[in-house]
């Protein structure tokens, strides 16, 4: 009886251990793509900024 109540006991602990660390990886794989997501829109922004910067002085220099 005690060895089966303590089974029981391990096996909930196990679990929730389980759930626990699949609950971690999770989160930390999300949030690493979450800055890689917000890092490539950065990049993705400042690109076209500084594209967009170029343009403009070559349609001022064509202009001119």
């Amino acid at each position: 009886m005690l060895h089966g109540l303590w089974g029981d006991k391990f096996y909930m602990i196990q679990s929730i251990l389980l759930v626990i660390v699949v609950n971690t990886i999770i989160l930390i794989t999300y949030w690493s793509s979450v800055r890689m997501l917000l890092r490539c829109c950065y990049y993705l922004n400042s690109f076209a900024f500084s594209l967009q910067f170029f343009f403009k002085q070559l349609q001022n220099f064509i202009l001119k």
